[in-house]
């Protein structure tokens, strides 16, 4: 199933939002892993769906807390040197912790 485009593909561990263009205005989407009953649930999104913060929040109808993302997943870690976020992302999850 494609996530990105024909740029990656979803992982099985479930999907990834980021680097690619926001499903819903077109701009480019950074790198995040949402916990499944967030993103099918609050954010309404598919799997092939791709996400920018500020449209994920308009969708939950909330700001992005750190409780929302999957622990398990370093991609979150808002300090990463590989993943790098935006300041509106380390922002928004204050208090996160890998527990991978």
């Amino acid at each position: 199933m494609k996530l990105f485009g024909n740029k990656a593909n979803a992982s099985p561990g479930g999907p990834v939002s980021g680097r690619g263009d926001c499903t819903d205005c077109g701009s480019n989407a950074e790198i995040y892993m949402l916990r499944d009953d967030v993103w099918f649930g609050r954010a309404r999104a598919k799997s092939d769906t791709v996400l920018c913060i500020p449209c994920l929040e308009g969708r939950m109808r909330r700001p992005l807390t750190a409780a929302d993302l999957r622990p398990e997943a370093i991609v979150n870690d808002p300090d990463s040197r590989q993943w790098p976020h935006t300041a509106l992302y380390r922002r928004r999850v204050i208090g996160w912790t890998y527990r991978g």
